[in-house]
């Protein structure tokens, strides 16, 4: 079984680095039509509300074991020029985004301060059901690894690029739970408490 049932990609930012990345996820996850949103959409919808029904919503078909994929500019406080509450709101508000198994996101540093625990607060003021919350650490840029798509973090300190658990930090949603005792989403939380 895998992981996740189904997988989304969001591009959140416009520029041509983070269309490309999030073009690369497209292609490996082979995302069908309504999994995939892009800009110049997606820089319209974070300006105001879209009146475009197909594209109003979008995201109101993820399910509580399915992955989301966020793809953009960040930093320790922002992503996509959002800070946690507006980027909790407009993923509920505008998105439709109410459940989800893993928010992961492809941007620079949101694991490295206090962003992902602020936008794990603002899911719970938004009515946003998460398993787990994902972000790296340093610096990134999305190269291929023998033909998938993955994030190189680079260090802060020294020179090089960080390994294994210290590119990112996962934090425990508002709803954790276990996709197998051998993977890094693993809580010792009862799933049906």
């Amino acid at each position: 079984m895998p992981k996740w049932n189904s997988v989304y990609v969001v591009q959140l930012s416009p520029d041509a680095t983070i269309r490309v990345a999030a073009a690369s996820y497209k292609e490996w996850y082979s995302l069908e039509e309504g999994h995939f949103f892009s800009t110049p959409i997606s820089a319209f919808l974070l300006s105001k509300k879209c009146p475009d029904p197909t594209v109003n919503k979008a995201l109101r078909a993820v399910k509580y074991h399915d992955k989301l994929m966020i793809v953009a500019h960040g930093s320790v406080n922002k992503v996509a020029d959002k800070t946690a509450d507006e980027l909790a709101q407009y993923l509920h508000e505008d998105c439709g985004l109410s459940e989800v198994g893993l928010i992961t996101f492809k941007a620079c540093y949101v694991g490295r301060g206090y962003f992902l625990h602020e936008f794990k607060n603002a899911c719970i003021l938004n009515n946003i059901k998460v398993g787990w919350l994902k972000g790296y650490r340093g610096a990134t840029a999305t190269v291929e690894n023998a033909g998938k798509p993955t994030e190189r973090v680079r260090h802060e300190t020294t020179k090089g690029f960080k390994t294994g658990a210290k590119r990112y930090a996962i934090l425990e949603g508002t709803h954790p739970f276990s996709i197998g005792a051998d993977s890094r989403y693993f809580t010792d939380v009862d799933d049906d408490a």
